[in-house]
């Protein structure tokens, strides 16, 4: 006898199970679905398969640092070769290309040889957003690449590019687009446009850009956005730009806010190295109260903490100077409750009770998520290359990226 509901469900999936809505296992942005480097629904092993976690595919790569965005089967690479950015849809099971857009670039950096874009692509409602390295901002279509609109962002607000190019990841709020600009000299130091048509819905502030990426915060029905510029962390209205508050939070000199907000309930963690240090504290229906401040208790040079269990996971130091911590501090004390060095720079990604700790150096740890101790899994090398890029999980594929390539991986067997 057929059993109706079970038979409901398989329509269902049959109907929607392509839909291009971000589904669980997706990876459509910065950091993941929720941007803050949490994996939803993914399971991984407890051991990586005996000679390691399998290369599904290899796709080559120019100059840059973002990482992957990934929508279903499509995966969304953007890189800079030659005099062009690239944007490259293809497909996360083969790695096979479905189409490609180009963006002529000139841009040359004050520092470093990476001349290639920083931001994670984002991707949502059939549309693939970049912002490139030039300062161009760039709404394409998913299925075919057609670009529908593009603006120049340090042209038309006059912002500067900075050490390294534009490299703060937009946030898309209801019909909104959201950038940490920098206009400083026409007051668009954050720009918010519509998505659709790219139109300028309000400006605000007369901040430089710095390398975080804004966060979404919702209380009360009503939705914020909380934002690191180079010198001050603003909370804005995001249907309108209005500044709820700020605090001061960066440091003059050759230094970065890199590292995105970090929200735990109601509190944020702001951190950043350079002599900075961190910032905790709570949103409150009149803005911004700092609970402490502390230069050496947690300092990251751009990979953004992961909240668990009312504690954090974070990379404490810089990959260029000294020696990186892996910690995990318990902000409300503030103390750490433990901590692993000698593993070297890395970024974070939580999947259920288990860390992915992806070392710049090509090595991935596989680590328990336990906040009382140190306690790793498994290890292998997944590429002799720098992975400086933030990684991507999706649906047991992990994406990595290199000097010269991006490297697919399957977690588990």
């Amino acid at each position: 006898m057929i059993n109706h509901v079970k038979l409901f469900a398989v329509l269902l999936c049959v109907l929607f199970g392509f839909s291009k809505t971000t589904l669980a296992g997706d990876w459509p942005q910065i950091l993941g679905p929720d941007r803050n480097g949490i994996a939803v629904d993914e399971k991984l092993p407890n051991h990586f398969p005996p000679n390691g976690p399998l290369e599904v595919w290899t796709h080559p790569v120019g100059s840059g640092s973002a990482g992957a965005a990934i929508l279903g089967d499509q995966v969304i690479l953007f890189h800079r070769q030659q005099d062009e950015e690239l944007v490259e849809c293809c497909s996360l099971e083969s790695g096979e290309t479905q189409w490609t857009t180009r963006f002529p670039t000139r841009f040359r950096p004050q520092f470093g040889s990476t001349d290639g874009p920083l931001a994670v692509p984002l991707i949502q409602n059939g549309s693939v957003y970049v912002y490139g390295a030039s300062g161009i901002l760039a709404a394409l279509d998913l299925q075919s690449g057609e670009i529908r609109w593009q603006k120049n962002l340090i042209q038309e607000f006059r912002a500067q590019e900075g050490y390294f190019g534009p490299g703060s990841c937009p946030l898309i709020v209801d019909d909104l687009i959201i950038i940490n600009a920098g206009g400083f000299r026409t007051d668009a130091g954050v720009v918010a446009f519509n998505k659709t048509t790219g139109e300028v819905i309000w400006k605000t502030t007369s901040e430089h850009a710095s390398y975080s990426s804004p966060v979404l915060y919702e209380a009360g029905g009503r939705k914020f956005v909380l934002l690191s510029a180079r010198m001050t962390t603003f909370l804005l209205e995001a249907d309108s730009g209005k500044v709820v508050d700020s605090i001061p939070f960066g440091k003059r000199g050759p230094t970065v806010n890199a590292a995105n907000p970090v929200l735990s309930g109601d509190h944020f963690l702001l951190s950043a190295s350079y002599g900075v240090g961190s910032v905790w504290g709570k949103i409150t229906p009149q803005g911004l109260k700092t609970e402490w401040q502390d230069e050496s208790i947690l300092a990251s040079q751009y990979t953004t903490s992961i909240p668990y269990q009312g504690n954090l996971f974070g990379i404490d130091g810089r990959q260029d100077v000294g020696d990186p911590v892996l910690c995990c501090l318990d902000p409300t004390k503030p103390e750490i409750r433990w901590k692993k060095d000698d593993l070297g720079y890395a970024t974070l990604i939580l999947a259920g009770d288990k860390l992915l700790h992806m070392n710049t150096s090509g090595t991935l740890l596989l680590l328990a998520a336990n906040v009382s101790e140190y306690q790793q899994l498994d290890e292998a090398q997944l590429t002799s290359g720098t992975t400086r890029a933030l990684p991507a999980l999706s649906r047991g594929y992990f994406l990595i990226r290199d000097d010269e390539q991006f490297l697919c991986f399957k977690l588990a067997e």
